[in-house]
Protein backbone atom coordinates (compact mmCIF):
# COMPACT_ATOMS: atom_id res chain seq x y z
CA UNK A 1 0.00 0.00 0.00
CA UNK A 2 1.32 3.40 -0.52
CA UNK A 3 1.92 6.23 1.84
CA UNK A 4 -1.55 7.56 3.10
CA UNK A 5 -3.60 4.66 2.70
CA UNK A 6 -3.00 3.35 5.81
CA UNK A 7 -3.58 7.00 7.31
CA UNK A 8 -7.47 6.58 5.43
CA UNK A 9 -7.77 3.43 6.88
CA UNK A 10 -7.22 4.21 10.55
CA UNK A 11 -9.61 7.36 9.98
CA UNK A 12 -12.43 4.76 8.62
CA UNK A 13 -12.24 2.51 11.22
CA UNK A 14 -11.91 5.06 14.01
CA UNK A 15 -14.86 6.72 12.37
CA UNK A 16 -16.89 3.59 11.40
CA UNK A 17 -20.05 5.28 12.90
CA UNK A 18 -20.27 7.67 11.32
CA UNK A 19 -21.75 8.60 7.76
CA UNK A 20 -18.14 9.52 5.53
CA UNK A 21 -17.96 10.95 2.10
CA UNK A 22 -14.92 11.42 0.25
CA UNK A 23 -15.33 15.36 0.95
CA UNK A 24 -15.65 15.46 4.34
CA UNK A 25 -12.83 12.43 5.07
CA UNK A 26 -10.57 15.13 2.79
CA UNK A 27 -11.41 17.82 4.94
CA UNK A 28 -10.33 15.87 8.24
CA UNK A 29 -7.16 14.37 7.05
CA UNK A 30 -6.43 17.79 5.25
CA UNK A 31 -5.24 15.77 2.19
CA UNK A 32 -6.38 17.13 -1.27
CA UNK A 33 -9.45 15.70 -3.04
CA UNK A 34 -7.72 14.74 -6.09
CA UNK A 35 -5.52 12.78 -4.02
CA UNK A 36 -8.28 11.08 -1.44
CA UNK A 37 -10.31 10.47 -4.89
CA UNK A 38 -7.64 8.11 -6.04
CA UNK A 39 -6.46 6.71 -2.77
CA UNK A 40 -10.51 5.47 -2.15
CA UNK A 41 -10.36 4.13 -5.61
CA UNK A 42 -7.30 2.40 -5.10
CA UNK A 43 -8.55 1.14 -1.97
CA UNK A 44 -12.03 -0.12 -3.81
CA UNK A 45 -10.10 -2.00 -6.35
CA UNK A 46 -8.27 -3.85 -3.18
CA UNK A 47 -11.77 -4.43 -1.95
CA UNK A 48 -10.95 -2.76 1.79
CA UNK A 49 -13.77 -0.54 1.27
CA UNK A 50 -16.62 0.01 -0.50
CA UNK A 51 -18.28 2.99 -1.80
CA UNK A 52 -21.73 3.75 -2.60
CA UNK A 53 -23.70 6.27 -4.38
CA UNK A 54 -25.96 8.68 -1.95
CA UNK A 55 -27.71 11.30 -3.65
CA UNK A 56 -24.77 13.62 -5.15
CA UNK A 57 -22.30 12.57 -3.02
CA UNK A 58 -20.54 8.69 -2.35
CA UNK A 59 -20.71 7.60 0.85
CA UNK A 60 -17.12 5.67 2.04
CA UNK A 61 -17.28 2.08 3.97
CA UNK A 62 -14.94 -0.24 5.43
CA UNK A 63 -15.85 -3.61 4.69
CA UNK A 64 -16.05 -5.95 7.28
CA UNK A 65 -13.08 -8.67 6.17
CA UNK A 66 -10.55 -5.64 6.47
CA UNK A 67 -8.99 -7.29 9.42
CA UNK A 68 -7.62 -9.74 6.80
CA UNK A 69 -5.68 -6.86 4.72
CA UNK A 70 -4.09 -5.21 7.20
CA UNK A 71 -0.32 -5.71 8.19
CA UNK A 72 0.07 -7.28 11.61
CA UNK A 73 3.20 -4.51 11.51
CA UNK A 74 0.91 -1.14 11.18
CA UNK A 75 0.62 0.74 13.78
CA UNK A 76 -2.43 2.06 14.71
CA UNK A 77 -2.16 3.57 18.30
Amino acid sequence: MKNKDHIVIKHLLENKHKELNISNIAKSLKIDYKNLYNIIKRLAEKEIISILQFGNSKKIILRESIKTVIPREWDFQ
